[in-house]
């Protein structure tokens, strides 16, 4: 199991490069920039199944959910690269930008809760009320980690689906 919220991976598809970015376009809507909740219209609600850009040979998409916005779904970013037997795609899969903020302001006040339980445990001489905000820091990090890597799994398989690609190299 990967511990890093980010992966990296190679498919190879027997596409041409022109093919991959047809096909890609074929199943990304553009990306609206306020597009959530009841505000949300036009392509977020059409029939594709992401949202992003594809400029030349460089692509950046994320899956749309139609149920609500996950902050764990990943954002896929892109480079379709030419090869003498079809076509390569380099894709890196990482967290949204918003769910580093998110986790950011998480860790700080998981580490402002420390402070105030540490003083706790030194005058009763119990080190479980220390170790409780690393527990739940711990406790979170694993279900977003456990989340994130089913989701990457679903948009990886997704992706070799619609373009007819296997794994070439797992970075």
């Amino acid at each position: 199991m990967n511990f890093l919220l980010a992966h990296k991976t190679i498919l190879r598809t027997s596409l041409s490069k022109e093919e991959v970015i047809k096909h890609l376009s074929g199943f990304i809507s553009h990306e609206e920039l306020f597009a959530f909740g009841l505000l949300a219209k036009g392509e977020r609600n059409s029939k594709k199944s992401y949202e992003g850009n594809i400029n030349e040979n460089k692509f950046t998409i994320q899956r749309i959910s139609r149920e609500e916005r996950k902050s764990y779904t990943p954002l896929i970013c892109g480079m379709i690269q030419d090869d003498f037997n079809g076509t390569l795609i380099h894709i890196k899969i990482k967290p949204d930008k918003f769910f580093y903020v998110f986790l950011i302001l998480f860790i700080a006040l998981l580490a402002y809760n420390e402070s105030l339980f540490f003083p706790v445990a030194i005058e009763t001489k119990n080190a479980l009320f220390a170790l409780m905000p690393l527990g739940m820091l711990l406790f979170a990090y694993s279900i977003i980690l456990y989340k994130f890597n089913r989701e990457s799994r679903k948009a990886k398989a997704d992706l070799m689906m619609l373009l007819n690609a296997v794994p070439y190299l797992k970075l």
